[in-house]
């Protein structure tokens, strides 16, 4: 059977229905009849629609020219042919189709091998432009698949915490700044997100913290999607927060004990996660974390502990900063603060007003509470729950306790950090007086 010549325009996409995805259009002409294909192509973004309608074109005319080169018929002998044909006109009939005319026969084949050509060379743009499309998506990414690579390397490198703070600074830059691949982003538009920022309220340092996100997460581009443009996040421009001090702030003696007073006759959970934070030292997170069975109370000692999830005894996934699991002292007088509260088993940390924490974000709930107890304690706001820790590492310090072992209760994975924040607080040491002896 003889394949019959075909034709196809080069199509176009328009979107349909309430969802707008977009379908494909394009006109076949077969035996001198044209017929109107249409074919959905799955999606709601105009410049992917563009790439699937490229390739379905190119998927439909390289299957049109195998058809066509395998079912062309084989080339007859020449006693089929008229024999008052020159020799010439006879070898040109070896390659015509029985019971046609020579002319046009001829005619036929010459019109074949232009296709063909044609093809050819509509195969070679398609392929230069599939190579530039992939050299664009390599050096210039679409801002969203860029985040999916990203992504990827993050949950490799990086805890569920961190994950989830910067797929939340992403969710938020991605809503106030308007933008598709990564090269159309400007200084302009990092100054336009710090300016929206600031009209929600929020305050300066957490701006910079969001600058200072955004910088790494364009700079994990640079290794999964080999970007080599700039970091627009790093100039000079937007580095607004300042060098930390090497002092921290913490509680004296008498507001930790006025704040643990007040926390009591007004909060039973907030008072035993402040107990947590300012006796043990434990982070925020960690003291949302504890668990019962992580005490002990007869050898007095309290293990701070990696958590895998598990949905039957209603434990949340958690891991410690650097995944660090360590020991520490139980202080009597937390000992007494917890004995009246002691369970079998659960998180110490429960908030009636929360049940259902997410106990690696749980500051939000846990804020309005927490600031309260500080202004009736008459107690800064600057006092953050971080600061509690500090509080537990700086009047250790203040009492002499060695710089090591203050090192391995707050779970320091170098002690550097540790002589960096407390090593000032010490009281005189009379050891060095010991060579004059």
């Amino acid at each position: 059977m003889r394949t019959r010549k075909r034709k196809y325009g080069e199509g176009k996409i328009v979107p349909r229905g309430k969802k707008g995805v977009y379908y494909l259009y394009y006109n076949v002409n077969r035996a001198g009849k044209n017929k109107v294909v249409g074919v959905c192509l799955q999606t709601t973004d105009e410049q992917e629609a563009h790439i699937l309608a490229d390739q379905h074109l190119k998927r439909v005319k390289e299957e049109a020219l195998i058809e066509r080169v395998f079912r062309h018929p084989t080339p007859f002998t020449l006693s089929k042919v008229r024999p008052q044909l020159t020799r010439e006109e006879r070898l040109e009939a070896e390659i015509s189709p029985p019971n046609v005319p020579i002319d046009v026969a001829i005619e036929k084949e010459r019109q074949f091998q232009r296709d063909n050509e044609e093809i050819d060379v509509w195969l070679d743009d398609v392929k230069e432009r599939d190579k530039q499309l992939s050299d664009l998506n390599r050096t210039n990414p679409r801002l969203e698949d860029m985040w999916v690579k990203t992504e990827e390397w993050l949950k490799v490198n990086h805890r569920q915490n961190t994950i989830t703070s910067y797929r939340s600074v992403w969710k938020k830059f991605r809503k106030l700044v308007d933008i598709d691949r990564i090269q159309e982003l400007t200084p302009k538009h990092v100054t336009r997100f710090v300016k929206m920022c600031e009209a929600e309220g929020i305050s300066d340092s957490t701006c910079s913290g969001y600058i200072k996100q955004m910088a790494s997460i364009i700079s994990a581009a640079f290794r999964v999607c080999r970007y080599q443009g700039e970091n627009v996040f790093r100039t000079d421009q937007f580095k607004r927060r300042q060098k930390k001090s090497s002092a921290v702030q913490f509680l004296t003696l008498t507001q930790r004990e006025t704040l643990l007073k007040v926390a009591k006759a007004k909060s039973e959970p907030t008072y035993i996660f402040i107990a947590l934070c300012v006796l043990a030292g434990l982070r925020p997170t960690e003291a949302a974390n504890q668990r019962w069975e992580e005490i002990d109370f007869e050898n007095k000692l309290l293990h701070v502990r990696n958590k895998d999830a598990d949905h039957d005894e209603g434990i949340q996934k958690f891991l410690i900063k650097d995944t660090d699991e360590r020991t520490i002292p139980l202080r009597d007088d937390l000992a007494r603060i917890l004995t009246p509260y002691r369970q079998p088993k659960g998180y110490i940390y429960n908030n009636p007003n929360s049940p259902n924490l997410k106990r690696f974000n749980f500051c939000a709930s846990q804020k309005t509470p927490y600031y309260s107890l500080l202004d009736e304690a008459e107690i800064p706001r600057s006092i953050t729950p971080h600061k509690l820790r500090h509080t537990f590492g700086s009047l250790l310090a203040q009492n002499n306790v060695s710089i090591y072992k203050i090192a391995e209760w707050l779970g320091h994975s170098d002690v550097n950090v540790t002589t960096k924040y407390y090593a000032h607080l010490q009281a005189y040491d009379h050891d060095v007086n010991r060579d004059t002896k």
